[in-house]
């Protein structure tokens, strides 16, 4: 007969074993509803992008997606909050595209300077969804440009009484080109023109916005980033 010990050893393994099991089911499970998350946001921002934020009904997602409406709502319970969870999710993934570009520089100026270059760049490379996002605008956070306004204010390489008011003139003139891009109104190299006068709003020198102008941009990925 085994011992009491093996009997002891035995049970520890097997349980060890069932939590093992349990684990990978419940990683297996979490994997299975981020993926189907994120086609449904996908799905959604095409849909968003071709109809504009206030048209489309569900029926719209769920066959842009190919589920069921049960899976639709197992995720989002309206098109306000798909409306969000869209707008975030692709607002996200362009700045971290664009963060990688920049972390890298030590001058506040010009980590602002070429971040707000590279981000007009992607949105005269993809006007559906600049029109998107730039209708979504307000319920997106912007915190890597606040940061930067605030560190050049503290060096003195903005003019501006805070972060806040310096990001409101700013990013109030990036909105509204946003919309003259994604509407098909602007002219040729319109996203640099705009650069320029937001560095100059902000008290940037002459000598600077020359040097942020003059530098050669990366390739910038066209439509919706997926990784």
């Amino acid at each position: 007969m085994p011992s009491a010990v093996s009997e002891t050893k035995i049970s520890s393994e097997i349980e060890a074993a069932d939590r093992e099991t349990v684990n990978h089911r419940t990683i297996v499970g979490r994997h299975r509803r981020a993926n189907t998350e994120t086609k449904i946001i996908h799905a959604a921002i095409l849909v968003f992008a071709e109809q504009g934020p206030d048209a489309p009904v569900i029926d719209d997602f769920i066959r842009a997606a190919g589920i069921a409406r049960g899976t639709f709502y197992n995720y989002f319970k309206s098109t306000d909050e798909l409306r969000r969870a869209a707008s975030e999710f692709l607002s996200e993934k362009i700045m971290k595209l664009i963060d990688k570009e920049i972390r890298q520089l030590r001058d506040p100026a010009m980590r602002f300077g070429l971040g707000i270059r590279l981000w007009m760049r992607w949105a005269e490379s993809n006007p559906s969804w600049c029109l998107f996002i730039a209708q979504v605008w307000h319920s997106i956070k912007y915190e890597r440009p606040l940061q930067d306004i605030r560190e050049g204010i503290r060096k003195k390489v903005f003019l501006a009484p805070d972060a806040y008011v310096a990001w409101d003139v700013v990013s109030g003139s990036i909105r509204q080109a946003m919309f003259r891009i994604g509407e098909g109104n602007a002219r040729r190299n319109y996203g640099d023109a705009v650069v320029q006068m937001c560095l100059q709003a902000l008290g940037v020198s002459a000598g600077m916005r020359s040097e942020i102008m003059n530098c050669v941009l990366p390739e910038v990925p066209r439509g919706s980033p997926r990784s």
